[in-house]
């Protein structure tokens, strides 16, 4: 019982559920709506309080010991969303910066801003959907895996332009994974191996082509529907997936199926960095490093490090590794976060340093860009986010 209670705390407390692979906008509706939030809080609000007021009396034991310098720099607003609308993720690509957005009623959307300004440059309603895994790629590409909230039915893929106004429809799949490798390909897992989509340009005539790639056999008994990631590791395609009853989240090198490493009833937060795999087991779980073999290979000031032993979720960008911490507290059954709500260190460092960033509030999404950091946060998890807050990356992280 007390691993079932771990991880039920951990997901009400990450309702969002943020891991996404770097460049992902929604690796994606683990940062779940509104209504499901909801229905999460009322489910787990007893055993949440129960396993949270251990949590912190545990973490107050090491907090004076942590090693991690603070950074002084402090954020200023860069964009808020409409009335009404709350943000779901955001990531950078060129250029802009795209903000996944739900309204209270209505359809799901994505919004491009123009990074230099600020400015709203577009925006892109998806019929009839209510929830969308969206990513970018290269060449500026925006990608995206449409569909209806907890509907394990076919989902449909589309194609944007970098500024959004221009768009191309692709074929459904039974997948919620999507991994861009090209500005026209994509690759897509599915129950029988990896599917390799290519669209015609947003805008332009010519259908979708698809093709299972051989040799990418993912396993037996595995499931694409939940939420989970794909990226690139060393060359191959790793994957973070459940097995067909949708629990017993692993990661599994596409076409290497004995190749695994975890065993998580929820999704397990993640960054890939060349390669190497960064990962928690879970949330609330120490962070570890994995090589191209899921091998681990974490560095020593990680392992000792006490503000990364509680892992809310996983980013890479820039030559970083972002964490955000479960340094939690309870507060009118809903959850606030502490002073480590967000530390980064050297991707490829062994020894550190681990620098605490100024920032207050539950951390909902977040995305860099050279010396810029983008976040959305809110004052707890049942908060809705509602404006973008732009950070200096501090030197240490560059």
């Amino acid at each position: 019982m007390s691993q079932i209670e771990d991880e039920l705390r951990a997901t009400f407390e990450a309702a969002s559920d943020f891991v996404q692979p770097r460049s992902a906008l929604a690796d994606s509706v683990r940062n779940a709506t509104r209504r499901r939030r909801r229905r999460l809080t009322a489910a787990f609000a007893a055993a949440t309080a129960c396993v949270l007021v251990a949590a912190v009396a545990a973490y107050a034991a090491v907090h004076s010991q942590t090693s991690s310098i603070v950074a002084d720099e402090h954020g200023t607003v860069f964009a808020t969303v409409p009335r009404g609308e709350s943000l779901v993720s955001i990531a950078v690509s060129g250029r802009y910066l795209y903000a996944e957005m739900t309204p209270q009623n209505g359809p799901v959307s994505v919004a491009a801003y123009d990074r230099a300004s600020g400015r709203l440059v577009g925006r892109f309603t998806f019929p009839k959907a209510d929830v969308a895994f969206v990513s970018t790629g290269p060449g500026g590409s925006v990608w995206a895996v449409v569909g209806a909230l907890l509907n394990f039915g076919p989902v449909r893929i589309w194609r944007l332009s970098p500024d959004l106004r221009l768009y191309s429809v692709g074929p459904k799949v039974q997948s919620t994974f999507i991994l861009p490798v090209s500005p026209t390909t994509a690759l897509i897992p599915v129950a029988s191996g990896l599917l390799r989509l290519t669209m015609p340009a947003p805008g332009q005539p010519g259908h979708a082509t698809e093709h299972l790639e051989p040799g990418t056999s993912l396993g037996r008994g595995v499931m694409t529907l939940g939420s989970g990631w794909a990226g690139m590791l060393d060359g191959r395609v790793a994957i973070d997936l459940p097995d067909n009853d949708g629990y017993d989240y692993h990661v599994v090198i596409a076409g290497h199926p004995s190749l695994r490493y975890g065993n998580a009833l929820i999704p397990q937060p993640a960054a890939i960095a060349g390669d190497s795999l960064w990962f928690a087991n879970g949330l609330n779980r120490p962070l570890v490093r994995l090589n191209g073999q899921l091998e681990p290979t974490t560095p020593g000031f990680v392992k000792a490090d006490p503000v990364l032993q509680h892992v809310g979720s996983v980013s890479y960008a820039d030559g970083a590794i972002w964490v955000t911490r479960m340094d939690y507290k309870l507060a009118k059954n809903s959850v606030v976060a502490g002073k480590h709500s967000l530390v980064c260190f050297p991707a490829q460092s062994q020894h550190g340093p681990v620098v605490t960033l100024p920032v207050h509030g539950y951390i909902w999404g977040l995305a860099t860009a050279g010396r810029t950091l983008y976040l959305t946060t809110s004052r707890s998890s049942d908060g809705s986010p509602t404006s973008i807050t732009r950070y200096p990356v501090p030197a240490a992280c560059r």
